[in-house]
């Protein structure tokens, strides 16, 4: 399959060709390369997304943790109207 001449003449001469060709050669390299990046970026950012959760779950916890003990606390201390 031939792709045919470009439309400028002057692009015609050998130089020119050789860098379309090494181009050409090039762009499956970069291709492969920025598919493996955007790949590892999308695992990052799943990742990202569980440890974001996973502080999310943790700080609901200390929250009603932290509201227990205060609870606790407060029902261990007497109450100003009940001292003599």
């Amino acid at each position: 399959m031939t792709c045919g001449w470009p439309t400028n003449p002057a692009f015609k001469t050998r130089i020119a060709l050789q860098a379309l060709h090494k181009v050409g050669c090039l762009l499956p390299v970069v291709s492969a390369t920025a598919d493996k990046q955007s790949r590892r970026i999308v695992r990052l950012t799943w990742a990202l997304l569980v440890f974001t959760a996973m502080l999310f779950l943790f700080t609901i916890f200390l929250y009603k943790d932290t509201h227990t003990l205060a609870k606790h606390e407060e029902a261990a201390r007497p109450h100003n109207a009940e001292l003599p």
